[in-house]
């Protein structure tokens, strides 16, 4: 409920959004990377640190994973997101 709630209500997310899902290696995260995936988002973006989770959320329909140990990862985000960043953060 949390990670739908935040997506759908809360952002909320429309067709064609950037969304950056923070924590989308937890449970909350990854129900919050697909939801903003059925609500059209344009582009989803997964942040953890678990290569393994990243792994699972991009199956799960993020477009494109992060890994929290990225050297510059205000740069990494915005080229993960596409255009000028997200337009969403969760």
């Amino acid at each position: 409920m949390a990670g739908w709630m935040c997506v759908a209500w809360r952002a909320p997310v429309r067709r064609h959004d950037r969304v950056l899902v923070l924590g989308a290696t937890s449970t909350v995260g990854l129900v919050a990377t697909q939801t903003a995936k059925l609500l059209g988002a344009e582009r989803v973006v997964a942040v953890g640190r678990n290569p393994e989770r990243l792994r699972r959320a991009a199956e799960l329909g993020a477009d494109v994973t992060v890994s929290l140990e990225e050297d510059d990862l205000a740069g990494a985000f915005k080229e993960a997101a596409g255009g000028d960043g997200p337009t969403h953060i969760v």
